[in-house]
């Protein structure tokens, strides 16, 4: 009766701390994608970074919070970029088994077989951040996506870029 009574235990011991590790509230986990980023890895005159979320939040306004976030501490510092780049891209997607598989792999645009971040893993976008040089002063950058994103980064001079969080 008693070995019963340990079995029991167990199990329910086993089942309410794997309700417990589903339910934990992770912290979001950022995995920049070296094979997909930089000057070569998008068009001409364009820079592109790539970054995976490991358990990304649920609500709208926190994962834009961290993206933001991410943006100032590790985003491309738009001032060192070469003055033949005039876009400046940086793309997030959450990880999965699909989006994984870029970590050690480059894109492929060849062929049959091609293996294309953007295309084969559309269902885990997490959307972007995007700046344009100014055409006028190339020492200035303006956020042109998201829409309700405005940020300006003055270059070559003492001003620090004036930012309006995600609405």
């Amino acid at each position: 009766m008693k070995k019963k009574h340990l079995i029991l235990i167990g199990i329910l011991l086993l089942v309410f701390f794997s309700i417990f590790n589903l339910t934990i509230r992770r912290e979001p986990e950022f995995i920049p994608l070296p094979l997909l980023s930089g000057e070569e890895a998008s068009r001409i005159g364009a820079y592109k970074e790539v970054v995976l979320i490991k358990y990304p939040p649920q609500d709208r306004k926190i994962i834009n919070n961290c993206k933001l976030n991410y943006l100032r501490k590790y985003g491309k510092n738009l001032c060192s970029l070469n003055h033949e780049i005039t876009t400046y891209y940086l793309c997030f997607y959450k990880k999965t088994c699909c989006t994984s598989y870029f970590i050690s792999h480059p894109e492929d645009h060849t062929g049959f077989s091609s293996d294309i971040l953007a295309e084969d893993c559309e269902d885990d976008d997490l959307d972007m951040f995007s700046y344009q040089r100014s055409e006028e002063n190339p020492n200035i950058w303006y956020s042109s996506y998201p829409k309700d994103f405005k940020d300006t980064v003055f270059c070559n001079c003492n001003t620090v870029s004036d930012t309006l969080l995600l609405k």
